[in-house]
């Protein structure tokens, strides 16, 4: 197993540290996000989002345009592949053809698994 030099390893902790304290940032303002703020102001608020969905028609069905907060790897895909519906385990800005806050979403811890042998 290769050695990783001391000052590689607090590199990679600060590294660590740093991504943490990004990601819970919109946790902690999420609940000043309001109806009718701008794009700018929830940015500001919030941060940079982990995704965005643009708003398109396609098939007759309207979706939002939406800021997704908190993604991992498998809620970011799930987002890409059902463009539609944003995944539950996620903190969602949706907004208006105005730019402007239309609806939020804080997680939905309460979900079932998709299949029962699956947790």
């Amino acid at each position: 197993m290769p050695v990783v030099p001391c000052t590689s390893r607090i590199l990679l902790l600060l590294s660590f540290l740093a991504l943490l304290s990004c990601s819970s940032q919109h946790v902690q303002e999420f609940h000043l996000v309001h109806e009718g703020m701008s794009r700018s102001e929830v940015r500001e608020l919030l941060g940079t989002p982990s995704s965005t969905f643009t708003a398109s028609k396609e098939d007759g069905i309207f979706t939002k345009e939406r800021w997704q907060y908190g993604d991992t790897l498998s809620t970011h895909a799930t987002g890409i592949l059902f463009p539609v519906d944003a995944p539950g385990r996620v903190w969602v800005v949706y907004f208006d053809s105005d730019g402007r806050v239309s609806d939020i979403r804080k997680p939905q811890d309460d979900q079932q698994p998709w299949r029962p042998d699956v947790k």
